[in-house]
């Protein structure tokens, strides 16, 4: 997520395979697959002895990979209201009016 929304840019050296694996718990093994899928897409660059960098390619998603970013997005941004005590009916009524505010 951190890539597709422009949290990580351009030139971001990501963690080494196994800082990566020790902070998720998972094997090293893992991290290595990840990384050559994104090496793969063309959304990293790998340079031996350096690191692995973002490249700053556009990243296009597929329709189920923009379904997955739009749900987990509405998941975190419903649980933040609700957590604010806020109801579906106050949210939608919110964000219908806001829509309308950012002509979309």
């Amino acid at each position: 997520m951190a890539i597709v929304d422009g949290r990580l840019s351009k030139g971001t050296r990501l963690p080494t395979v196994r800082s990566l694996a020790v902070s998720l718990q998972v094997n090293p093994n893992t991290v290595v697959r990840a990384y050559n899928e994104l090496e793969i897409r063309g959304i990293v660059n790998t340079q031996q002895g350096s690191g692995t960098f973002i490249s700053g390619k556009t990243i296009e998603l597929n329709e189920q990979e923009r379904d997955d970013v739009l749900k987990n997005l509405l998941d975190s941004f419903l649980a933040n209201a609700s957590s604010y005590g806020f109801s579906i009916d106050e949210i939608t009524r919110s964000l219908m009016r806001r829509k309308g505010e950012l002509k979309l």
